[in-house]
């Protein structure tokens, strides 16, 4: 599946940037994320 471009506008504008990693705020571990919500291959830093 594809996510449009008014799609992936909605996931920024919700998400925010984070150019550092940061914990799940839920739980403050794992999952680990980057950027625009991203979580794949993030690791703590």
């Amino acid at each position: 599946m594809r996510t449009s471009q008014k799609g992936i506008g909605l996931i920024k504008s919700a998400e925010g940037l984070r150019l550092v990693a940061y914990p799940d705020p839920a739980t403050g571990a794992d999952p680990w994320t980057i950027g625009y919500g991203s979580t794949r291959g993030v690791v703590k830093a």
